[in-house]
C-alpha cells in the first residue's frame, strides 16, 4: 500500500465507497440522494433526530493507525456542533455530520462535522462567526465546514457546489478549518492496539426535513 497521511506504507483498507460511480451503492442503512446528477447517502427519513450507522469489520486486523477521508454533502441546515436537541455525549446526536468511533462502548476517532453557512452563523468549533464548542471527548479531532454560500440555508436543499471537508471553496469565516496539515485525509494513533471494528454514524439532532448530511465517498484504512 502506498504511503497515506505522511505515515509511510503498510496500510490495509477495510472500508471504501466512491458514489460517483454508478455501480456504487448506499449501504442499506442509509437513504440514496439523487438530485442534479449528484448521488449521495444520507439518513432514513424521521422527523426527529437520529443517529444511522454502518459497522467496517477490522477483519481480526490489530491495528494503532487509523487513516481515512470522508467527503460529504450539507443538506438543509445543519447546525454544526450546537446540538440544540440531543445530548453531547458519544451516543447521541453530539454534533449534525459523521461520527466515526471503534469499540463498545464507544471510543472516538474522528468527527466531520457540517455548518450552517460558510458566511454567517457558521456554528462550527473552529470557524470566526458564532463558534460552538465541541464535546470534550473530540478534542481536536475533527473537520467542519459548511457547503451553503449564502446568508441562510434553505430546508430541503442539497448544496452541491461545495462538498464538505476536502479543505476547499471554505468561506470567509471557515478559513481556519480548512487551514489542517492533512485535509481531506485525517489520521489518529492510539497507544495501544486494537482489533475493534470500526462504526460510522450519519448523525443530526433534527428530523430529514429540516437538516441532513450526505455521504458522497469514503475511505478507511488501518495498520
Amino acid at each position: 500500500m502506498e504511503t497515506l497521511c505522511g505515515k509511510g506504507g503498510g496500510w490495509r483498507r477495510i472500508a471504501s465507497l466512491n458514489m460517483t460511480d454508478p455501480n456504487e451503492k448506499c449501504p442499506t442503512q442509509f437513504r440514496t440522494y439523487s438530485q442534479n446528477g449528484v448521488r449521495a447517502c444520507g439518513r432514513p427519513v424521521t422527523n426527529s433526530g437520529s443517529c444511522d450507522g454502518i459497522t467496517f469489520p477490522s477483519r481480526d486486523i490489530k491495528y494503532s493507525e487509523v487513516c481515512g477521508k470522508v467527503i460529504g454533502y450539507q443538506d438543509g441546515k445543519p447546525n454544526g456542533a450546537a446540538a440544540y436537541h440531543a445530548n453531547r455525549d458519544i451516543n447521541s446526536a453530539y454534533i449534525d455530520g459523521i461520527s466515526l468511533t471503534h469499540g463498545n462502548p464507544r471510543k472516538h476517532i474522528w468527527s466531520l462535522i457540517s455548518g450552517y453557512t460558510d458566511i454567517n452563523q457558521n456554528q462550527c468549533p473552529c470557524g470566526s462567526h458564532t463558534p460552538y464548542p465541541v464535546p470534550l471527548f473530540v478534542g481536536s479531532h475533527y473537520y467542519c465546514e459548511a457547503g451553503c454560500h449564502n446568508t441562510q440555508a434553505s430546508f430541503n436543499t442539497l448544496y452541491t457546489s461545495d462538498p464538505l471537508w476536502d479543505g476547499k471553496d471554505c468561506g470567509s469565516i471557515e478559513t481556519t478549518c480548512c487551514q489542517r496539515t492533512l485535509i481531506p485525509w485525517f489520521y489518529r494513533s492510539f497507544t495501544h492496539s486494537t482489533t475493534d471494528n470500526i462504526e460510522m454514524r450519519l448523525c443530526c439532532d433534527e428530523g430529514t426535513n429540516n437538516e441532513d448530511v450526505l455521504i458522497k465517498e469514503y475511505e478507511i484504512y488501518v495498520k
